[in-house]
């Protein structure tokens, strides 16, 4: 096979769209004229290579002139430094509005090569993944194996800070972990990218964090590690949960209270079930009936209650459980471990859970 179409092979061959221009006119690009295009590039564009080759860059799009772009062919040519001019959004009479990427290669004598690909779709699904995560209202941060952040999404943003532009390209640690965890979170992707295996991956957990104020707060998160051409990326959701730890705090410091006030109280105090079973009693209790509480947990109110006054507070229990009242006091008699008789009087009111 001659070496010319050895060369026509290999270059319509190739899966991106290829244009070469000659830059006829040194100092002019407006002369940069198209010599050559592949099938990649009509496949791409929807143009034939016989009705573009052989025109200027002006002749066949127009557009790029607005973009800047036959001045950065020309350097290209003259230069002999390539360009990776990242994405380019094109469009024209018969070009619909499409996003391509971009990269300037130059060939010899003032030839250069422009080579494209349509990534109109890639963006669109790219755009729709960062609205989605946007409106998510867990914070999302995705990092690299170098701890080095790469997504930061809107609720990131409220949660923590920093706004996206500030923190893709930081290290996560010197943001949002603490300075007592970072040694171990530095430890941890070692271990991961040494190893493969992590005790915090696919789980969710929870760990406090720092704000970009200085202030100090708690996340519940996930960490998901996705492979990726240079190896991991690792995607996390963050859930900010300071303010449920507040009450969660303020409700074990209510219940250490109430606990308290019971185990404490000058008059005797217990928890029974319908059935008259002791589920709990406090100290003065005790000390009145003589019995200690595990004693009294294998006992029933029936077991202590003397027998001529049982059938009253059954009737009064009966009551309360129909909802008839809502509780009731009574004077009774009750039987110490000791064997005497110790008079009281017991006010008995109806507790119910969740179920009822």
């Amino acid at each position: 096979m001659p070496e010319r179409d050895v060369f026509t092979a290999v270059f319509n061959a190739i899966d991106v769209g290829v244009y070469i221009y000659a830059l006829e006119v040194e100092d002019d690009d407006a002369s940069l004229r198209l010599v050559a295009a592949n099938h990649a590039s009509t496949q791409i564009t929807g143009l034939g290579a016989d009705a573009l080759v052989g025109k200027t860059i002006d002749e066949n799009f127009p557009g790029l002139r607005a973009l800047g772009l036959p001045e950065v062919y020309a350097s290209v040519a003259r230069e002999g430094r390539a360009k990776n001019l990242g994405e380019v959004r094109y469009a024209d009479a018969r070009l619909q509005d499409s996003v391509y990427e971009v990269r300037a290669v130059p060939l010899q004598a003032r030839f250069v090569a422009i080579l494209f690909q349509n990534v109109t779709a890639q963006r669109r699904a790219a755009e729709q993944a960062r609205a989605i995560l946007d409106s998510a209202h867990n914070a999302f941060v995705m990092m690299n194996e170098a701890g080095i952040v790469t997504e930061w999404n809107l609720q990131a943003e409220r949660t923590f800070g920093w706004t996206a532009a500030e923190a893709i390209g930081v290290p996560l640690a010197n943001m949002i972990i603490p300075e007592s965890l970072r040694e171990a979170h530095a430890r941890g992707l070692r271990r991961f990218t040494e190893t493969g295996r992590s005790t915090l991956l696919n789980r969710r957990f929870d760990t406090p964090a720092l704000c970009r104020d200085g202030r100090a707060t708690h996340v519940e998160l996930t960490i998901v590690p996705i492979p990726a051409s240079d190896g991991h990326v690792f995607a996390s959701f963050l859930h900010d949960i300071s303010e449920r730890r507040l009450k969660d705090d303020a409700l074990r410091e209510a219940e250490e209270r109430l606990r308290l006030t019971f185990e404490h109280a000058p008059i005797g105090m217990a928890i029974v079930t319908l059935e008259g079973r002791w589920i709990r009693s406090n100290q003065a209790l005790c000390q009145l009936l003589r019995y200690t509480a595990e004693e009294l947990e294998a006992l029933t109110f029936q077991d202590l209650t003397d027998p001529a006054d049982l059938p009253d507070e059954l009737e009064l229990v009966a009551q309360v459980v129909r909802g008839e009242v809502p509780g009731y006091k009574l004077a009774k008699r009750y039987l110490r471990k000791d064997g005497a008789t110790l008079d009281a009087m017991l006010h008995v009111s109806l507790v119910r859970d969740p179920r009822g």
